[in-house]
């Protein structure tokens, strides 16, 4: 949001929290797919493991392990779903100053 202010200074409010939603959405797509890949193949390589051995599948996704790392994955993605537009918010105080979006028009 830096170099868009510098690049365009006369940029209102309104349109800079526009462009930085842009790019967070983009990097929030990102940072989630590799999350979720990440927790996929740590799973799949001991359920592969297990299933061989005959355990049930009922029985791998109870494994108090599998649980954890569902849930910490569902805690990690909320979170970066979360920091994105809230830095962007936070961007635009520090560029901008504090002021309502209406007064900008």
């Amino acid at each position: 949001m830096d170099e868009i202010k510098t690049q365009y200074p006369a940029i209102s409010p309104l349109n800079l929290i526009k462009s930085g939603d842009s790019v967070s959405r983009h990097v929030t797509g990102a940072m989630s797919t590799t999350l979720l890949s990440c927790l996929f193949r740590r799973i799949h390589r001991h359920d592969h493991d297990l299933h061989r051995q005959g355990v049930p599948l009922e029985n791998i996704i109870n494994m108090s392990w599998v649980s954890s790392e569902v849930v910490h994955t569902m805690v990690g993605c909320f979170g970066l779903v979360l920091v994105a537009p809230l830095t962007v918010f936070a961007g635009r105080i520090i560029l901008t100053g504090w002021m309502p979006l209406e007064s900008q028009f």
